[in-house]
């Protein structure tokens, strides 16, 4: 859980933007229960720059009310 207190301005994000199953990133695997992968370019960018590794999918919870989220509505 997030503390209001260490991450003020994610944890107001997250209060304020929708669910990321609404999102046009997000993508969830059958039979995996819990929370969907997000597919935010930006953030996988930035993880292979930084940690020299490739990533494939990225769990919301990591990226959600970050400036790498991106939130599109899904139409």
């Amino acid at each position: 859980m997030l503390s209001f207190w260490r991450h003020p301005i994610i944890f107001i994000r997250r209060l304020l933007l929708p669910t990321c199953k609404t999102c046009a990133n997000h993508y969830a695997v059958h039979g995996y229960c819990g929370t969907g992968f997000c597919d935010c370019k930006e953030y996988r960018d930035r993880y292979e720059k930084i940690e020299g590794d490739e990533l494939e999918r990225t769990f919301c919870s990591e990226i959600r009310g970050t400036r790498y989220c991106k939130y599109e509505e899904l139409y």
